[in-house]
């Protein structure tokens, strides 16, 4: 992806549009320290709802430096944004006309010098109340949501998920650590030796050997080069189901070993 196309992915970024998600999803996994394209990869996943979301949140977390930034980040609500939109600019509208109406009866004031003590102002009409409303709704900001900054990584993912932190455990009391090592000093416990004819138990028989945690992308790719299509199929289905969350790019990769075997 060129860095023209990804403006316009930006510009035109639409949460809800699962066409977006699969690209934001292929740019995280070719640029994995791309921390602007998970920012937007993570917020499509909490809009969509998706199962990845947890895990994909304490990876930007990770690479994002500012965590209360990226908290209200994934809260903001991108229906309203054309409404926001909008009433700034009737604010900026307001503010331009309330301007030039001060500006005319200054002029005229200073013109006429016969305007009577008694006169009464001029009515405002309703449009320009109404302006003026919305001018005064907009200077009370509505108030910040306060987010705990003494934090470990842990509780902040904990934080983000369920909004509260769980109250952490006492630690037990010094005379009880001390009371703890006197009891075990006073008992003595000792590993009884084993006996000589006791029968010995083989565990490398237990331990089975399993080829497919082997697997790796690497691996899949080097069968792919080396045009061994089914073995290069069978390890992206087993990279599928292994790592869930890269689900989208391996389905596309097997696509693509399925269009090679039918033209080979």
């Amino acid at each position: 992806m060129k860095a023209q196309e990804y403006s316009d992915l930006l510009i035109n970024f639409d949460p809800k549009s699962e066409d977006q998600r699969k690209a934001f999803e292929k740019i995280t996994y070719r640029y994995p320290y791309f921390q602007s394209a998970y920012v937007h990869y993570l917020k499509t996943l909490k809009v969509q709802e998706q199962y990845n979301y947890e895990l994909i949140l304490r990876k930007t977390a990770v690479l994002s430096p500012e965590r209360e930034t990226l908290h209200q980040w994934l809260e903001q609500d991108f229906a309203n944004e054309n409404l926001q939109k909008l009433k700034v600019v009737q604010t900026l509208a307001a503010a331009a006309i309330e301007e030039t109406v001060s500006t005319s009866i200054e002029d005229q004031n200073s013109e006429s010098h016969a305007v009577k003590a008694n006169s009464k102002p001029l009515a405002a009409s309703d449009d320009q109340k109404g302006l003026n409303k919305e001018i005064g709704a907009k200077k009370a900001k509505p108030k910040k949501k306060e987010i705990p900054v003494a934090m470990t990584y842990a509780d902040w993912v904990i934080y983000s998920s369920k909004g509260k932190i769980q109250p952490k455990e006492k630690n037990s009391s010094l005379e009880e650590k001390i009371s703890l090592i006197n009891t075990f000093l006073e008992n003595r416990p000792k590993i009884p030796p084993v006996r000589q004819d006791q029968p010995k138990v083989d565990l490398s028989a237990n331990n089975e050997f399993n080829k497919e945690e082997l697997m790796t992308e690497t691996l899949a790719k080097v069968y792919l080069q080396q045009k061994k299509y089914k073995k290069a199929l069978y390890a992206y289905q087993i990279l599928s189901l292994k790592y869930p969350e890269k689900n989208s790019f391996f389905a596309d990769q097997i696509k693509k070993i399925k269009q090679l075997q039918q033209k080979s």
